[in-house]
């Protein structure tokens, strides 16, 4: 692939999902999303309630299903197409948003882009921020079509995206919710607020929007398992589901791992650029034990062949007695994404991994 070089070191945590729940066998649901006082659709309500209330409403474009593996949603195929160094995004026919329009590949495009327009944070810089010509969108400008050189309309249903370095998590980066199909004629201006409510073109829509404790939506997809979702923002006795502990709910554990944990290399700094570094780093990551009857469990066994880096079935064993030797002494910054302060579950990731580099 053309570009610039990323490496990656990947480690991928199977970490419980604790869901609560009661035995449900009606039409009907109430999920308790936790205590807010913002509507749960809210750019700036926490990341759990947003990315559950984005699958209900928006859906997504590529689905996660077990080991991480990935397959079409709202799109009807993904494909990287090697000849062109190009990503295909071709969306399924038929297609429509909650408000009855159909979408089309500009509303795939829109999408992707909308949120370099904004002056408000949003992860669409980090997933999406190599996309090529992004960086020339200035923030207040209004959105036109076809006006970015690296996201184009082949045709109706079809967008190629051009990247400026390659990106093996790209498709994964689409699994997200947050990167789902919205129509910009619901939006505020900032592109990423809505003027009412959520508007999308997942299984659920919103037939009222946030009156201080609740939000109701109704089936809308094929998919859609209940006729009826009401998200509850304020705890009483009539909840089914919660994401987040309430006394007297049985709690429910996935079969899905649902973290991902990056290591990235800059290739700005020498070390970054380093293979043998880069192996050494990769060497001691493989032998740390993340498991924890708490928090994860093993996770070489869930990683699929697709993914780069921490896999134990690797082609060379790598010495990491020999190769740390040339690298004592030396520094390399790091940076860790994480809220304000540190949970328990960062404490834990950063601890095995600190306590294993001190042995070398």
């Amino acid at each position: 692939m053309k570009g610039i070089e990323v490496n990656l070191v990947r480690i991928v945590l199977k970490v419980s999902f604790v869901i609560y729940s009661v035995a449900i066998m009606a039409k009907d649901i109430n999920i308790y999303l936790g205590e807010t006082e913002l509507p749960p659709y809210h750019i700036h309500t926490t990341a759990q309630v947003y990315a559950n209330v984005n699958l209900l409403i928006l859906g997504q474009l590529i689905e996660s299903v077990d080991g991480f593996r990935i397959k079409p949603k709202l799109l009807d195929n993904f494909y990287y197409d090697i000849k062109t160094d190009k990503y295909v995004l071709k969306l399924k026919e038929g297609l429509k948003f909650h408000n009855g329009r159909e979408v089309t590949s500009k509303d795939l495009e829109f999408t992707l882009l909308r949120g370099f327009y904004s002056s408000d944070k949003s992860f669409f810089h980090t997933y999406l921020g190599n996309i090529k010509g992004v960086r020339k969108i200035k923030k207040g400008d209004l959105f036109k079509s076809g006006s970015v050189e690296g996201l184009q309309i082949k045709d109706n249903l079809t967008v190629e995206i051009s990247l400026i370095g390659p990106n093996p998590s790209l498709f994964h980066s689409l699994s997200a919710p947050y990167f789902s199909l919205v129509p910009i004629e619901a939006l505020d201006n900032d592109y990423l607020s809505w003027k009412k409510y959520p508007i999308g073109a997942g299984d659920y829509k919103v037939t009222k929007a946030f009156d201080g404790e609740k939000t109701k939506l109704k089936k809308f997809g094929k998919d859609a398992k209940f006729e009826n979702v009401t998200l509850y923002s304020k705890l009483n006795s009539d909840i089914d589901f919660a994401i987040d502990y309430v006394k007297g709910l049985n709690p429910f554990y996935s079969k899905l791992p649902f973290a991902v944990r990056i290591l990235e290399f800059s290739n700005k700094h020498s070390l970054g650029r380093d293979k043998k570094f880069q192996r050494l780093i990769n060497g001691i990551m493989e032998e740390i034990d993340f498991s924890d009857n708490k928090i994860s469990y093993d996770s070489a066994s869930l990683l699929p062949k697709h993914f780069w880096g921490h896999h134990k079935k690797q082609k060379q064993k790598v010495n990491i007695e020999k190769l740390a030797k040339e690298y004592k002494n030396k520094e390399i910054a790091s940076i860790v994404y994480t809220p304000k302060e540190f949970s328990e579950r960062h404490l834990f990731y950063m601890n095995k991994i600190k306590d294993k580099f001190i042995e070398y």
